[in-house]
């Protein structure tokens, strides 16, 4: 073999080695990971606010609306405590009230001439009606004038 056609063949040989080098070894690429991308979810509406509760307030005067009661007193409400007087001004029973939750009144009294505790829970009918039943079961109703 000539000098020439040694380098030839030797050139040959290393080419092929490097092709063969090349085919054999796989190049590895990192597989990349593409993470899933969600949408924004819509924004939460936020919650109303819940309605505040006017106080209720029995203020003011109320006169009896049952037959047999009319005219007979007038009760006053005035920041929980509780008056009433016949028509000529004399005092007939006294105590406090408490204002509950959905309208329902506590009513405690004294009666001014018996000296009797007496305690009655009554209903709040709108704003100027009030319905009530004595502990000892008798009923009565009062209508809001001022």
């Amino acid at each position: 073999m000539t000098m020439g056609k040694l380098r030839t063949f030797s050139l040959s040989l290393m080419a092929g080695a490097f092709l063969a080098g090349c085919q054999s070894q796989q190049a590895t690429v990192p597989e990349i990971k593409v993470a899933k991308v969600e949408p924004n979810p819509a924004p939460k509406p936020k919650p109303e606010p819940k309605p505040v509760a006017k106080p209720i307030s029995l203020n003011g005067s109320w006169v009896p609306t049952d037959e047999a009661t009319k005219g007979v007193y007038v009760a006053t409400f005035r920041n929980n405590q509780f008056l009433s007087k016949a028509p000529e001004g004399a005092i007939l029973a006294k105590g406090n009230y408490k204002v509950g939750a959905n309208g329902k009144v506590k009513l405690n009294f004294v009666g001014a001439v018996t000296k009797r505790k007496s305690e009655a829970n009554c209903d709040l009918k709108g704003t100027t009606r009030l319905q009530c039943v004595l502990t000892t079961g008798s009923s009565f109703n009062l209508q809001k004038t001022t």
